[in-house]
Parts: C-alpha cells; sequence; structure tokens
C-alpha cells in the first residue's frame, strides 16, 4: 500500500473520529443539561445545514454524472467516490441532527416522535418532513450496498427516491428552520433543476 495513502486514510479517520467524539460529548451535555442551553439548538442549527448542503451537491452530482455533463477533467472513478461521499456525509450529518432533537432544551422530543412523522410537540407537519427525508436517505444510501444483488429497474427505482429527499429536505429546512437561508434553497433548486432540464433534453437527444 502506498505510505502516502495510509497516511492520508489515518488522518482521516482520526479527523472523524475526533468530530464523533465532539458530537457525542456535546450531545451528552445536552442530555445532562450540564452545557450552555444554546448547545443542542445551535448543534441542530449547523448538522442541517450541513445536511442540506451535502445532500445538494450529491444529487446534482448524481445528475451531472447520469447526463455527461459532469466535469471531463475529473476522473470517473473519482466522480462517483465524491458522489458517495456526499451522500454518506449527508446521511450522517441527518442521524446527529434527530439525535440532537431528542436534548433540545427548548422543545426535547421522544425517539418515537423522532422517529415517527407528525408526533413531534413543536411543527409536526415540518419535522416530519424531515424525518421523511432520512428514510428516503437511507434507502438510498443501502442501494449503493445492494446495487449488485437488486434488479436494475429496482435500484434505480430506490436510487430516484433522492430527487424526493432533495425536495422535502428544501421544503423541511425552509419551513422549520430559523436561519434566513432562502438564497440557499432558491440556489440549491435552480442548478438542480437546470441540470436535470439538460439530462431530459440529452437523453430525449440520444434517442
Amino acid at each position: 500500500m502506498n505510505p502516502t495513502q495510509t497516511r492520508s486514510d489515518f488522518w482521516n479517520e482520526a479527523l472523524a473520529a475526533l468530530l464523533m467524539g465532539a458530537l457525542g460529548f456535546a450531545w451528552l451535555l445536552s442530555l445532562l443539561r450540564l452545557g450552555p442551553e444554546p448547545l443542542a439548538w445551535m448543534t441542530l442549527r449547523m448538522t442541517g445545514i450541513l445536511a442540506y448542503l451535502g445532500l445538494s451537491l450529491s444529487v446534482l452530482m448524481g445528475v451531472l454524472l447520469s447526463s455527461g455533463y459532469a466535469p471531463a477533467w475529473l476522473l470517473r472513478a473519482v466522480q462517483y467516490g465524491w458522489h458517495g461521499i456526499l451522500s454518506g456525509f449527508s446521511l450522517a450529518a441527518s442521524l446527529v441532527h434527530g439525535a440532537f432533537l431528542l436534548v433540545d432544551h427548548l422543545y426535547p422530543q421522544s425517539l418515537a416522535q423522532v422517529l415517527i412523522p407528525g408526533l413531534t410537540s413543536a411543527k409536526p407537519l415540518e419535522v416530519g418532513l424531515g424525518t421523511l427525508v432520512l428514510y428516503a436517505m437511507l434507502v438510498t444510501y443501502a442501494s449503493f450496498a445492494w446495487r449488485a444483488r437488486l434488479p436494475q429497474k429496482l435500484w434505480r427505482g430506490l436510487h430516484f427516491l433522492a430527487y424526493p429527499a432533495f425536495l422535502l429536505a428544501t421544503l423541511h429546512g425552509s419551513w422549520a428552520g430559523s436561519d434566513p437561508l432562502q438564497p440557499l434553497y432558491l440556489t440549491a433548486l435552480a442548478t438542480t433543476t437546470l441540470a436535470t432540464g439538460l439530462r431530459v433534453i440529452r437523453r430525449r437527444a440520444g434517442a
């Protein structure tokens, strides 16, 4: 194995472990009410924004890959690698986002309220959309691992859940979020719609 690659893997794993340790410590402090009151709320906001960014970029890259408009100077394997990394990052951030709902100081939710859409005590519709997004992302990400075992049409159907997940995530962020991020949502929608339109045009031209 390449020594440079080995060192890179070590530092990547160390950084990931450090980040997860810090998030776990913050979650424990919030659970025990030992940390500052806004800690859980700030983490909720941060992870929600990061999850949306990761999902948006992953969907956009997936559309570009399937349409052939992805950058030609970037190796195909690298493009697929980043598509998977962004998907995994978004899913991980979403899971952390949901976990901090359990320990929020202002509106703490039970596990059932987090897992079952519409049961939360605050903004049940808006938060419920986020739960549906999480389930769609779980299925989409799992389809990567199951691709070799699934029929092609079924795999494509599962993978296409990324589109409704992206739309629901946009609604969830717009309605449930407290930050003025409408320009972000509009930009993400516009770029993804444009890329999808180019994909449709290219496929029809090929047909």
